[in-house]
């Protein structure tokens, strides 16, 4: 069963950052000499869970993508950036007010406890991890830390200065971002380029699909695999469906620290994601009537249930089907279309990408697992 965030909340008044649990006993070093060491969460009663935290709905801010400083790397993940919206985007969203609320609320909230989690394994890893002094560090973490290593956070509070900020505010060549940006991993195959997980059970291969049509789960509560046209949701066509100020709902774990010898991180992952498409940005063969009508009674925060009306109707198109034979991977810019918020410039209602767009510079302190 995975926590609230209301779970999160109490365990952390609780237990503060202990709250996150070491399980010393399983470091494990593989040959490329780095070291998963499995984490479990405490709640406030005292007992233990796996630490896997519901995503309530929220509105989205980017799609997945390779992180540019990976784009020659090999990887199976791809980054999803959430923080909190800008004053303009919560007036831009295209539902209700009340359902406009909830999101907002829903939306601070994560960030609040993302936030909290990102804290307090930064204290977890000091303590624990790094600190030269704990004799109760296991030898494979012990043997596989170098002189130097640190903590690496998967939020992004500063970017590179800019012509347009002001340099007196800024540390260095950096400035810090009014919005801090969390990362979380989106795991992909590399070699189809689907967003899908592949999994053992025992000596059975399974593949596993985890972006579902947000509108068959609040009809009937099952599980269907969002589809781009007649193509399933790839690292070429994520774009298309999963678009800025869409509103999502899933889950996301933290299973484990890696440590290498770059530094410590998180294996943090989406684990599932139920979207409903925002339809001013995405080109479905919808009226704006039906749109409303497939909203209705969507639980979009505590207490809340009415009506979602869409503000425009969106344009009746087909997104294509096939998509292209050899994925190329999307390359994210922390940004979401049309609105290049870490520079701060006044939001607008997102049109079609730019060149321009896609050639946004921002800095990532985001790092790979491996």
């Amino acid at each position: 069963m995975s926590l609230t965030l209301d779970d999160v909340l109490a365990s952390y008044q609780k237990h503060g950052h202990n709250m996150i649990v070491i399980v010393q006993k399983d470091a494990k070093r593989t040959p490329k000499q780095v070291c998963y060491v499995n984490v479990t969460f405490k709640k406030a009663d005292g007992t233990s869970t796996p630490f896997n935290v519901k995503i309530p709905s929220i509105a989205n801010i980017s799609s997945p993508g390779l992180n540019k400083e990976h784009q020659d790397s090999k990887t199976n993940k791809l980054g999803m950036s959430f923080r909190e919206l800008e004053p303009k985007e919560e007036e831009i969203l295209t539902w209700t007010k009340s359902s406009k609320d909830g999101i907002i609320t829903n939306t601070k909230k994560f960030i609040s406890v993302l936030k909290i989690i990102n804290d307090s394994f930064e204290k977890i890893v000091a303590e624990h991890i790094l600190d030269k002094n704990n004799k109760t560090r296991p030898i494979e973490i012990v043997r596989t830390l170098k002189q130097g290593a640190k903590y690496l956070p998967f939020v992004q509070t500063h970017r590179k200065l800019n012509d347009k900020d002001d340099a007196s505010l800024a540390d260095g060549n950096y400035i810090e971002m009014k919005n801090p940006l969390y990362r979380l991993k989106v795991v992909y195959n590399p070699d189809s380029g689907l967003i899908e997980r592949n999994m053992k059970i025992g000596e059975k291969k399974i593949v596993q699909k985890y972006i579902f049509d947000g509108q068959a789960m609040k009809d009937t509560g099952n599980r269907k695999v969002a589809m781009v046209g007649k193509a399933h949701i790839s690292v070429s066509n994520v774009k298309q469906y999963l678009k800025y100020l869409s509103i999502i709902i899933g889950e996301c774990s933290f299973s484990q620290i890696i440590v290498s010898s770059q530094g410590v991180s998180i294996a943090n992952e989406v684990k599932e994601l139920f979207v409903f498409p925002n339809p001013s940005t995405y080109k479905s063969g919808i009226s704006g009537e039906e749109y409303q009508n497939s909203m209705a009674g969507l639980d979009f925060g505590e207490g809340y249930s009415g009506t979602v009306e869409a503000e425009t109707e969106p344009e009746v198109a087909s997104i294509g089907s096939d998509g292209p034979k050899k994925h190329v991977l999307p390359v994210i810019d922390n940004e979401p279309e049309g609105n290049d918020i870490e520079e701060e410039p006044e939001v607008v209602v997102p049109k079609k990408a730019t060149k321009a767009n896609q050639k946004k510079k921002v800095e990532s302190e985001y790092e790979d697992d491996d």
